[in-house]
C-alpha cells in the first residue's frame, strides 16, 4: 500500500501506469527506475504524482539519477531501495509527530498509529486509520501525562473529531497532519481549517475507471493496454496489475475485482 501513487510511462508504452512511490520530491519527467511485480527492473518516465493511496504491485526503487551500472550496464538500485523520503508513508509522520512531542498510545480497533499530546488547555489524539487519519480534540487535559503505549482512554465521541481519507487528496494529508501538530502545539485554538474533511473514501479515480472496457472479455491488443501488460508484467506470465483492484491477464482479458 502506498500513498502517493507514481504514474510512470515504459519505452514503447502509449499508456501511463501506477507505481508505488515512498518518496515526496518525485518531479514530472524525471528518469526513474522501477521494480517490477516480477522482481525485474525497468527505466521509466514519471508523467503526474498523486495521492490515492493504493496497493500496487510495483514501485519505483530510485531516481535514475541514484542507481548505478554494473559491469555490463545494467542500472541497479542503491543498497536499501526503495529510496524513502519526506513524509510519504504513516511511518515517517508518526516519527515526526513523536519528535514534536506526542507520545504514542498502543493501537486499538482499526487505528495502527495513535498519537496523543496537550497543550495548555486541551488534550488532542491523532489516529492513523489503513485508508486515512482521524484528528480528535478534547477540552480538558489529564492529570497525569499518559505512558508510551498506554491504553487510550478516551472516547471517540468526545469532543471534536474529524474523519480525513488519505485518497484523492489535493495535497499530502501527512504533511497538514504536522501542520495541525505544530497550531496545536501554538496553543491557536482556531483549528476550523484541519476539520474540513479531506480526501474519499472512493479509491478509484474516473480516469482509471475509464481505462476499464465495457466488454470485461475484450482482447487488452484490441482495447489498447497490450503495451501496459507487457511493460508492467516484466517476464512474468501472470496477470498485470493496473491498480486499485482492475487488472489485465496473460491472456487480454481486463477485469476489475481481486484476484
Amino acid at each position: 500500500m502506498s500513498y502517493i501513487i507514481a504514474y510512470v510511462k515504459f519505452s514503447g508504452t502509449a499508456l501511463d501506469y501506477p507505481v508505488e512511490c515512498y518518496r515526496t520530491d518525485l518531479k514530472v519527467d524525471e528518469n526513474v527506475l522501477v521494480r517490477l511485480a516480477d522482481g525485474g527492473l525497468k527505466q521509466a518516465v514519471v508523467t503526474r504524482v498523486i495521492f490515492l493511496n493504493w496497493d500496487c504491485k510495483s514501485r519505483i526503487e530510485c531516481k535514475e539519477s541514484e542507481a548505478t551500472s554494473d559491469s555490463e550496464g545494467n542500472l541497479l538500485p542503491p543498497r536499501g531501495s526503495p529510496v524513502t523520503k519526506g513524509l510519504a508513508t504513516p511511518k515517517a509522520a508518526g516519527e515526526a509527530l513523536r519528535k514534536q512531542g506526542w507520545i504514542p498510545i498502543a493501537p486499538f480497533s482499526y487505528y495502527n498509529l495513535v498519537f496523543t499530546r496537550s497543550n495548555d488547555s486541551q488534550t488532542a489524539n491523532i489516529l492513523f486509520r489503513k485508508n486515512g487519519v482521524d484528528f480528535q480534540i478534547l477540552s480538558s487535559i489529564p492529570e497525569v501525562e499518559p505512558k508510551p503505549f498506554s491504553p487510550f482512554l478516551h472516547e471517540l465521541t468526545d469532543g471534536r473529531i474529524v474523519r480525513h481519507y488519505l485518497s484523492q487528496t489535493t495535497f499530502n494529508l501527512y504533511e497538514g497532519v504536522l501542520r495541525f501538530s505544530e497550531s496545536f502545539h501554538r496553543n491557536e485554538n482556531e483549528y476550523e481549517r484541519f476539520f474540513k474533511p479531506v480526501g474519499s473514501k472512493e479509491k478509484r479515480t474516473a480516469d482509471l475507471a475509464a481505462r476499464l472496457p465495457p466488454d470485461r472479455n475484450r482482447d487488452s491488443t484490441r482495447n489498447g493496454l497490450s503495451d501496459i501488460y507487457d511493460a508492467c508484467s516484466g517476464a512474468s506470465e501472470g496477470d498485470a496489475y493496473m491498480g486499485d483492484e482492475m487488472w489485465i491477464s496473460s491472456g487480454g482479458r481486463v477485469y476489475d475485482g481481486e484476484r
